[in-house]
């Protein structure tokens, strides 16, 4: 443990990050030196910035199944859906996208942004897609029924709604 942590603190993941590796990582023997080495240079070759991989590293143990095709790949479709600065504070909240499956990330943008009405400002400061998709719904389904949410704005209506910001609706308990 005492390699494993020195290894992590080598490469610059530090204080929580450490902690949440520690925690995340069922197996531990997967971060070896070695390994911890090839997914850094893999991420930094993505352009990430030593933040966002340490934040990677350490909520997300599939990253280390995953190669740099793969990567390139899934970032080239979340890049048709974000902007860079969107997903370098997307990456931050939620890792788990770069190895999660694509088609349930799809299914919960368009319901986000489609029927509920936000935008990807307010998707990237959210733990949106981590949460099931049938957290979303209720909530969502519960704020609209009991007439606190959500009316997209109408260009001819006088009206002008404002609706709860999206972390106040997902990420609240």
């Amino acid at each position: 443990l005492v390699s494993l942590v020195s290894n992590l603190y080598d490469y610059g993941i530090r204080d929580k990050h450490i902690a949440q590796t520690l925690t995340n990582h069922e197996d531990l023997s997967v971060l070896t030196r070695e390994n911890i080495a090839n997914c850094i240079e893999m991420l930094r070759g993505l352009s990430f910035k030593s933040t966002t991989y340490s934040s990677i590293l350490a909520k997300n143990p599939q990253i280390f199944q995953a190669n740099d095709a793969q990567l390139r790949q899934r970032l080239k479709i979340l890049k048709e859906f974000f902007t860079n600065y969107h997903l370098n504070h997307l990456f931050l909240r939620t890792p788990s996208l770069l190895t999660a499956n694509l088609d349930m990330f799809e299914y919960k943008f368009n319901y986000i942004f489609a029927l509920m009405g936000v935008e990807q400002h307010q998707m990237c400061k959210t733990h949106a897609f981590d949460y099931t998709m049938n957290h979303i719904r209720e909530r969502h389904l519960f704020l609209s029924r009991s007439g606190f949410f959500y009316s997209k704005n109408d260009k001819q209506s006088v009206k002008d709604f404002k609706n709860p910001k999206l972390t106040y609706i997902i990420d609240t308990d």
